[in-house]
């Protein structure tokens, strides 16, 4: 892990100290009902379930941020196809998020996550290019990804996934599936130098 990957670590590492209490721990909040008024989620509609852990509000304001950074350096990506450095910087934005996300037991966002770090890596190592449709569907998950936060964010006890959420799952699956076929890739993400 390189000196960034380590950043990354003891920034979350620092968050956790911040805001754990170890005197008065958390204890998770029961709810029978959506908050706020909010409907539940259709029937047959994918959902995520909400958490009252106190790191949550940390890691919903952190993950926005690298996301919107990372939606910044995409729109760099598309301009100049060959920026490693942009490149670079949104795989590190969603390798962060991912982190925070399994930290955090969020499974559909480790989930979707991890398949777009996957693919992230694949350009990172020059399997498959982000030009076309991989750079459009980067810009999709950064946009279920924040979806998810948002749903995260509304204190909601369970709500229903972006509409576009097993769809977009599979193709980045299926890309880093056909990438890991690809002479010279190793299958596993790795943080950026």
């Amino acid at each position: 892990v390189g000196d960034e990957g380590e950043a990354a670590v003891d920034e979350v590492a620092a968050a956790l100290a911040r805001l754990l209490d170890p005197e008065e721990p958390a204890e998770p909040e029961e709810h029978t009902e959506p908050k706020d008024g909010a409907e539940a989620p259709a029937d047959g509609v994918e959902t995520m379930e909400g958490t009252s852990d106190p790191l949550l509000a940390e890691f919903l304001e952190e993950a926005t941020e690298h996301l919107s950074a990372a939606e910044e350096k995409l729109l760099d990506l598309a301009e100049a196809p060959g920026d490693g450095d942009a490149l670079n910087s949104v795989f590190r934005s969603v390798h962060t998020v991912k982190g925070g996300a399994g930290i955090l037991d969020l499974e559909p966002l480790l989930r979707f996550a991890h398949s777009a770090e996957s693919m992230l890596d694949l350009a990172r190592e020059g399997a498959i290019r982000l030009e076309g449709h991989p750079l459009d569907l980067c810009f999709e998950a950064l946009d279920i990804l924040s979806s998810i936060l948002e749903g995260l964010a509304s204190g909601a006890e369970a709500f229903a996934l972006p509409p576009r959420y097993g769809d977009a799952l599979a193709q980045l699956d299926a890309i880093a599936d056909v990438g890991d076929q690809a002479p010279g890739a190793e299958g596993e993400a790795t943080p950026a130098p």
